[in-house]
């Protein structure tokens, strides 16, 4: 019984194995705005619009997005998404991702208040990951250090895979 069992369980991980295809990577179109939601302690609450396409026959989940973050080289904080976002399968969509920056000391919430919030892509540099996953598969995305602006442009022009 154990024996059927144990062939039972590789047949069923085979079968599933050989039922995933390739697949194609994810686009990021444009950042479409960036809106702030507040500010709470040392956090500040930013919601992202970005356009994605996903060509995939699967929709992706990606589950964590986390950056260190600096601002014109002085080292802010951390970047880092507060929701899973659930990309659909076979869609161009805009999606709003909501993100919060854990800032190092309240002053820099001030000089991140400050200004247009727009502005802030363009002086915001970044560098971590992005993870996502497709049932029953995990991606880490590394991302090296460069400015938030260039890495959305990245995604736009397939540069990331």
């Amino acid at each position: 019984m154990k024996r059927l069992v144990q062939i039972v369980i590789l047949i069923s991980f085979s079968l599933l194995l050989s039922g995933c295809g390739k697949f194609k990577e994810v686009n990021i179109l444009g950042l479409k705005e960036v809106k702030l939601r507040g500010m709470k302690n040392k956090v500040i609450l930013l919601d992202l619009s970005l356009e994605v396409q996903n060509s995939n026959k699967r929709r992706i989940v990606i589950s964590d997005i986390n950056f260190h973050a600096w601002l014109n080289d002085k080292q802010l904080g951390e970047l880092r998404s507060t929701n899973k976002i659930v990309l659909k399968a076979d869609t161009t969509q805009i999606y709003s991702i909501p993100v919060e920056i854990e800032l190092r000391t309240m002053a820099d919430a001030f000089k991140l208040m400050g200004g247009n919030t727009n502005a802030l892509l363009e002086q915001l540099t970044v560098e971590g990951y992005i993870k996502g996953r497709v049932f029953p598969f995990t991606r880490k995305i590394r991302v090296e250090k460069q400015p938030l602006s260039q890495l959305v442009e990245g995604y736009k022009h397939g540069f990331y895979q």
